[in-house]
């Protein structure tokens, strides 16, 4: 099947809207934002269904979205294979949080417009090399998926600002992150990321909030990640922070120093 077009007995025909959509209720969904037709459905550039309640709905059709830049079905329990947006090359945003969406993390690998990605509680899985080369990506989130792989994968995504990747199984050193200069968000707790060779955390002015808990960091990686915050505080417009640290290795003298230092500066750093 080409895109639009049933070729059956030798004969090609264009599909029918029941036929590029077969889902009565996301069918409905659709046509309730005034997508009633497979050419509608082609030319529209934004869909947002935020609202509707589309459990064990399947999102068949939405392959053919060509024209689409901004793609909002979060929270809707939709379902369907990621696979199916991979040709979607227009996107800018893709929200699909809390749905039933599965599949290998590598279908959104050529979707390099993309801005702003957020598959959070969703069943994808795959290796996290898959979004290594969407580099417009300014706001990522994979937390409570399968996800694997080394951080690594992100440390080109010079323009993310929000990286959330906890409760996952991603691994690695968190010096992937050194040079993410304009990160605001680092939320990397509950995963597989167990080593922090410097620099880790000290190149970036305006990074808030800094969860790395529960990571099993071992005591030199997490006296190297406060050392690395310490040096921070020497760039021109450091935001204060929060930082958690708990349920990994005590720091050491040295790192209870460099807490000190945090926390004099006006810091909430938790670190038991």
């Amino acid at each position: 099947m080409s895109l639009g077009l049933l070729t059956r007995y030798g004969l090609t025909r264009p599909l029918t809207w029941v036929e590029a959509v077969p889902d009565a209720t996301f069918r409905s969904a659709l046509e309730s934002e005034g997508i009633t037709t497979l050419e509608l459905l082609q030319a529209a550039t934004s869909i947002d269904l935020i609202g509707y309640g589309l459990t064990g709905a399947d999102w068949g059709g939405i392959e053919y979205a060509t024209s689409i830049t901004f793609l909002n079905l979060g929270g809707t329990g939709v379902s369907g294979d990621l696979s199916a947006v991979s040709g979607l090359t227009s996107l800018t945003y893709l929200i699909l949080y809390d749905t039933s969406v599965s599949g290998a993390i590598s279908a959104v690998s050529g979707l390099t417009n993309l801005t702003y990605l957020n598959l959070n509680s969703t069943s994808v899985s795959g290796d996290i090399s898959g979004v290594s080369g969407l580099t417009n990506l300014t706001y990522l989130r994979l937390y409570n998926t399968s996800v694997s792989g080394d951080l690594s994968a992100v440390s080109g995504l010079t323009s993310l600002t929000y990286l959330y990747l906890f409760n996952t199984s991603v691994s690695g050193d968190l010096s992937a992150v050194s040079g993410l200069t304009s990160l605001t968000y680092l939320n990397v707790y509950n995963t597989s990321v167990s080593g922090a060779t410097s620099p880790t955390v000290s190149t970036q002015d305006s990074l808030a909030t800094i969860r790395l808990y529960n990571m099993a960091l071992d005591q030199a990686a997490v006296d190297t990640v406060l050392a690395d915050l310490v040096t921070s505080l020497s760039l021109p417009g450091r935001v204060t922070a929060t930082v958690q640290l708990q349920d990994n290795a005590a720091p050491s003298t040295s790192g209870d120093d460099d807490v000190n230092t945090l926390v004099s500066a006006g810091w909430t750093v938790t670190t038991d």
